[in-house]
């Protein structure tokens, strides 16, 4: 099964498209107890945290690209009672994330930018995943790693290897009700 439910949410300023909203959340919490993760791909995406914790996010990710004030997003998410995620695009260096690491229970590499269907090469994604997880490890410090939509089940195992443990699911090719048990499987495979 899943462990969460992840909602894109987007103004189609910072990311082009509308995506999830508070409502869309607040109905699935009615309907679920699975935890609920919002990535606010908003251009100011700290004006709308409350409206997300209102609506039931058990998790907010915001993007480092969008925000002014990133440790006041990340007291505000905190204080709220969900945890706080930060997200990095693809060209954005990992140590723009560096003295954010203390306050994030999520880091979300993304590897394609908003609105553009391709992906950066894998090994691209696997090299930031590696650097990322040694640095965590070398400052003692445990968020989750997740990668964003990886292109194949293959990829996701050599993320797991390299220390990512959480994954975007949105490729349909995932969720073919005949293919879709053995793909979830495949997932939880032990990669060692």
């Amino acid at each position: 099964g899943f462990d969460a439910l992840f909602f894109d949410v987007s103004d189609g300023v910072f990311a082009p498209g509308f995506r999830a909203s508070a409502p869309m959340i607040s109905g699935a919490k009615k309907i679920t107890s699975l935890p609920r993760i919002a990535h606010l791909l908003l251009t100011e995406p700290d004006r709308h945290i409350a409206c997300f914790l209102e609506a039931g996010c058990t998790s907010i990710i915001l993007p480092v690209e969008a925000q002014i004030h990133t440790h006041r997003a990340m007291s505000l998410i905190k204080n709220g009672g969900a945890v706080a995620g930060l997200s990095l695009l693809p060209a954005t260096p990992l140590t723009k994330a560096d003295y954010l690491l203390d306050f994030v229970g999520y880091v979300l590499l993304q590897n394609r930018e908003p609105g553009n269907a391709s992906s950066v090469p894998p090994s691209e994604t696997m090299e930031r995943v590696r650097i990322l997880k040694n640095y965590l490890n070398h400052r003692g410090l445990n968020p989750r790693i997740l990668i964003d939509a990886p292109d194949t089940i293959h990829d996701a195992a050599v993320y797991a290897q390299e220390g990512a443990s959480g994954f975007i699911l949105r490729d349909q090719r995932f969720f073919q009700l005949d293919e879709f048990r053995s793909n979830v499987d495949a997932r939880r495979v032990d990669v060692s």
